[in-house]
């Protein structure tokens, strides 16, 4: 009797196990796909329709500015066919001074002139790793001469150059706003 009922658990477990096995290979995980953060969203299309040919532009999940309420952050696109770039400038007031200039969100194609500018950069910046095999180089404003209220993180990926430049206040969320840029699974194209 003894041995019947530890036989029955033995293939109790093993059919346990086999249903587990085939119950998660039938459940398929749906796929993860970052969006925009909140304040790119009604601006989306305008940016997508600006983006020139051949740039492609990742924009971070979330921005948490300190010294700024991110609902009231004010988008310009500034967009260049001929230069292949594109700008998303965000700003904490209406009218654009620099004084309310929070930061950018630039893209670039390859040219003569990008690449300039990003020998240029990383000549004047720190290495910094964003994710598996991307290196950025992040450039400190108060550490250049003259100082600049603005510091940066630029780097190259999906055959395009990013910039990433916000106040020297916001330098934390500069380097997480790259980090999620460039780990975002599909830039907008």
């Amino acid at each position: 009797m003894m041995l019947a009922a530890e036989e029955f658990t033995q293939m109790f477990r093993k059919g346990l196990i086999i249903a587990s096995f085939l119950l998660g290979s039938l459940v398929v995980s749906p796929k993860v796909i970052a969006r925009p953060a909140d304040v790119f969203i009604p601006k989306l299309d305008q940016i997508r329709s600006q983006l020139p040919t051949n740039v492609s532009l990742r924009l971070p999940s979330t921005i948490q500015l300190a010294n700024s309420n991110n609902h009231d952050l004010r988008l310009q696109i500034y967009s260049s066919e001929a230069q292949g770039e594109i700008t998303v400038a965000l700003f904490t007031c209406d009218g654009g001074p620099t004084s309310c200039l929070a930061g950018t969100i630039s893209a670039a194609a390859p040219s003569d002139n990008t690449e300039r500018e990003f020998i240029n950069h990383q000549a004047m910046a720190r290495p910094i790793t964003l994710a598996p095999e991307i290196q950025g180089f992040l450039r400190e404003g108060d550490q250049q001469t003259p100082p600049s209220p603005f510091s940066s993180v630029m780097w190259r990926q999906d055959d395009t150059v990013y910039t990433l430049s916000f106040r020297i206040s916001e330098r934390p969320n500069l380097l997480r706003m790259a980090h999620l840029m460039a780990i975002e699974p599909e830039p907008l194209r």
